[in-house]
């Protein structure tokens, strides 16, 4: 398997994918397109943005998202470049993944035991592929959400709420500088306590 290099890989997918069509013949081509447009059509519905809560520009959240789906048996075995590539590719993955088979499902609950054994087992009206997504979800979101508090107490980190109206300028801002919103809102505070102490200072030399 050759090596893409990120800038080019959605050329090499236009590529490939116009080269296959062209040739399948017009009615074949037709039939294909149809058919990828239904079954996306479909997927998209059932799951529209299933990682929004990670940022594929942060590479320690796409490293994570990677390897939590890799340790739940949820993976391919191709390996993506970049933490951006991750991402995406989880993204795919989790988009054309059709649910945990039996041993997957033995293999979890047994490395596991904490995990709820009625979820995987319980009857339901959904196909597998649904609501084996749902569980997968809800365990990654449980996941992060328990990774991001150990990681606030090692750090001392404290949590900030924001407005939404403020939240939604500091992503503008961050993404016009090409930074993460948490760091940009850091640098913003250190700078406004430097300047805070720099006049304390100069009053008391006054």
């Amino acid at each position: 398997m050759r090596t893409v290099h990120p800038d080019n890989i959605y050329r090499e997918i236009i590529w490939f994918c116009s080269s296959y069509l062209l040739k399948s013949g017009p009615e074949a081509t037709r039939t294909i397109i149809n058919s990828v447009f239904s079954e996306w059509a479909s997927i998209n519905n059932d799951y529209p943005s299933p990682f929004s809560w990670v940022d594929s520009r942060d590479s320690e959240q796409c490293d994570w998202l990677w390897n939590a789906m890799q340790v739940r048996c949820v993976g391919t075995p191709l390996n993506p470049l970049t933490p951006e590539q991750k991402y995406w590719f989880a993204c795919a993955t989790f988009d054309n993944w059709e649910g945990w088979n039996e041993q997957q499902v033995q293999f979890l609950l047994e490395s596991n035991p904490r995990r709820n054994r009625a979820k995987f087992t319980q009857a339901s009206f959904q196909a597998p592929r649904i609501q084996h997504k749902a569980i997968l979800l809800d365990e990654l979101k449980s996941a992060r959400e328990q990774q991001k508090r150990r990681d606030e107490r090692a750090d001392g980190s404290v949590p900030l709420k924001l407005s939404g109206k403020i939240h939604k300028q500091l992503e503008s801002i961050a993404r016009s500088r090409g930074v993460l919103p948490k760091k940009l809102l850091n640098e913003m505070i250190e700078q406004a306590y430097q300047d805070f102490v720099a006049n304390e200072q100069h009053k008391t030399l006054s």
